[in-house]
């Protein structure tokens, strides 16, 4: 039932503010793999030249470690991102630099001494 309610959660959010996006997808949408090994309760994207951090992409939605999720983007013409993951303990993790223009998939890994965002 949580899975059930969570893929509902994803769909509204995709379509209720994204919805003229899907027609012309932006060329910045792309999967996110969570591969950092926690499971994030929040995710923040932000132009790398912003100072500040947007709205958290995943609302009341969690990200386990393995799943994936689709990120839209609507009228932004920014190519580099930066993304900040928030684990249940209020843990960060910032991959920063990403240029989502030239690719579709973005995985962030963590090992014991670092992580990165491996793209495709």
């Amino acid at each position: 039932m949580k899975v059930k309610n969570r893929c509902i959660g994803l769909a509204c959010l995709v379509v209720g503010l994204f919805l003229p996006a899907l027609a012309s997808a932006g060329t910045q949408d792309f999967w996110l793999y969570n591969q950092s090994g926690v499971l994030v309760h929040e995710l923040y994207l932000s132009p790398s030249a912003s100072s500040d951090w947007e709205e958290d992409v995943l609302g009341d939605d969690v990200l386990d470690d393995g799943e994936t999720l689709h990120v839209a983007f609507r009228g932004r013409e920014a190519c580099r991102w930066d993304f900040l993951l928030v684990d249940s303990e209020g843990g960060e993790l910032i991959f920063e630099d990403v240029n989502l223009c030239s690719v579709s998939k973005v995985a962030l890994r963590c090992d014991s001494s670092q992580c990165w965002a491996a793209t495709e």
